[in-house]
């Protein structure tokens, strides 16, 4: 079976292939563990860590400096930083999906999945080596049962086409639908 890509995804589907990648060993501990957006989540994390670290400036600001506030300041600091960082690469990440993106076709057959790109990038996955396959809200993700992180993504609007194959063939993958 091939199911061709002609269309760039919507900011949202990258998203949530971004949020597969970050949550990918937890999915495959949990792999029908519901997915948290990380970008909001790191945002919420950055806000909450400020207002916290304007109060506690305020509050040695007011009751005098002491070490135990130098500690807690400096603290926070390294914590919205880190957090920063890790929100910042996480939308690089995103450009970067949907900057590069071409047009593709991933091909289903006994062995397994593998995507052809138009600029000649290709990645194949044996299904002895797929965890799951899983339908999301936008998209649909076939992640490696290993930590490397490898994962496939197809357009939602396929979801119906591929588990029918997947059925059809007898394929021996646990096909999780959210």
């Amino acid at each position: 079976m091939r199911i061709e890509s002609k269309e760039k995804g919507s900011e949202n589907f990258y998203r949530e292939c971004v949020n597969v990648l970050v949550q990918y060993r937890s999915l495959l501990k949990k792999p029908d563990a519901k997915l948290k957006d990380y970008f909001r989540l790191m945002r919420n994390y950055l806000i909450l860590l400020g207002v916290f670290l304007v109060v506690i400036v305020v509050m040695n600001v007011m009751w005098g400096f002491d070490s135990l506030g130098f500690v807690a300041i400096a603290v926070l600091a390294v914590v919205m930083l880190l957090t920063g960082v890790y929100l910042r690469n996480m939308n690089k990440i995103l450009r970067d999906m949907q900057a590069n993106y071409c047009p593709s076709v991933l091909t289903l057959d006994e062995k397994g999945v593998f995507l052809a790109r138009e600029n000649g990038e290709n990645v194949s996955m044996l299904w002895e080596n797929i965890a799951f396959i899983r339908g999301f809200r936008e998209s649909v993700g076939f992640l490696v049962g290993n930590a490397t992180g490898i994962s496939l993504f197809s357009n939602i609007e396929h979801k119906e086409t591929i588990y029918a194959y997947v059925r059809e063939h007898g394929i021996d993958v646990t096909v999780i639908d959210q």
